[in-house]
Parts: structure tokens; C-alpha cells; sequence
């Protein structure tokens, strides 16, 4: 909890204060990590409606930062893949932690799955984005670094436990022994 309270604060800190949409998703993004971190020990904290609002709103920061970015900055045009990989996230991951019907799921998965398509339609009947993106899989980028990070994280807190584990084993056979 200290980690995450000092990156939310160093994060808020390094910021520029600015009314650009990218900077005001961010700031909102802030409050809601802020109100989380206040809320800590409640049952609003716990919440998994609360829990997926704030995992799903760095989407919409991610998606302002990428399209801002390639309006006024000229980078490469990279919302499509922060777009597609955090709404992924949602649908295949925190939809779930809701309480919604069977039919309401597959119809957001059949939403995604669409405007991903449409994303890489040419135009004039989709967006027309460069299909070499399609097939580098840029949509799964994010859920791999995501998901990937998670079990980096999962299997380092494996074995280190087990290694605890197992050092509590050596020292008592040594009280044993001695």
C-alpha cells in the first residue's frame, strides 16, 4: 500500500497542471486512485463496481493521450492500439467482476470484436488502419504486457514464499538436530 500511495502522489506531483483533454482524463483518473486510496479499510474500497471503473479508466486516459499525441505532437498513430488493448482488458477480464447477464456479456464481446474490425476495414467502409498492424497483433499488445506482469509478479511472490518456506524447514531441522 506505502508503494502505490508514494507512485500515486510522485505520479500526481510530476504532472504539468494544463487543460489538455490528455492531462484532465489523467487528473480525473488521479482523483479516482486518490478516493480509492481514502477509502482504504471500507467497503466502498472492496466494491467490484468501484474496482472496475478505475481499471477501465485508463482506457479512456490512454485513448485521449494517444489521439492528442498524433493530432498535435505527429508521433505515430498508436491510439488504435491503446484503444483496442485496454478495451480488451475490459472485456475479457473486469467485465466479469460485474453482475450482468449472459446475453449483455456477449454482446459487449460482440461490440469489441466489431469495432476492432472496423478499425482495420479499409475505408471508405471502416477506418482503414494499415492491416500489417492486424496481423503484428498491436490489439494484443496491452493484455500481454498486462497479463504478463501479473504472473511475473505471481510467480516471483511464489517463489519467494516458497523459499521462505523452505528456509523455516532448514532452520528447524537444525534446531532439531542441534
Amino acid at each position: 500500500m506505502y508503494i502505490i500511495s508514494w507512485a500515486l502522489i510522485y505520479t500526481f506531483w510530476f504532472h504539468p497542471m494544463a487543460t489538455d483533454p490528455q492531462l484532465l482524463t489523467g487528473f480525473f483518473f488521479m482523483f479516482l486512485l486518490f478516493t480509492q486510496m481514502a477509502l482504504a479499510y471500507t467497503k466502498v474500497h472492496l466494491d467490484l463496481r468501484w474496482i472496475v471503473v478505475l481499471q477501465s479508466w485508463v482506457a479512456i486516459h490512454a485513448l485521449f493521450v494517444a489521439v492528442y499525441n498524433t493530432m498535435f505532437f505527429g508521433n505515430t498513430d498508436m491510439w488504435p492500439m491503446f484503444f483496442s488493448g485496454f478495451a480488451f482488458m475490459f472485456v475479457f477480464t473486469y467485465m466479469y467482476a460485474l453482475n450482468v447477464k449472459r446475453n449483455v456479456k456477449l454482446l459487449v464481446t460482440a461490440t469489441y470484436i466489431l469495432l476492432v474490425a472496423f478499425i482495420y476495414i479499409p475505408a471508405p467502409y471502416g477506418f482503414g488502419r494499415d492491416p500489417s498492424f492486424l496481423f503484428r497483433l498491436e490489439f494484443l499488445w496491452i493484455p500481454i504486457i498486462l497479463y504478463g506482469l501479473a504472473a511475473l509478479i505471481a510467480l516471483t511472490v511464489f517463489l519467494w514464499l516458497k523459499l521462505k518456506k523452505d528456509q523455516k524447514g532448514v532452520e528447524k531441522l537444525e534446531n532439531t538436530a542441534s
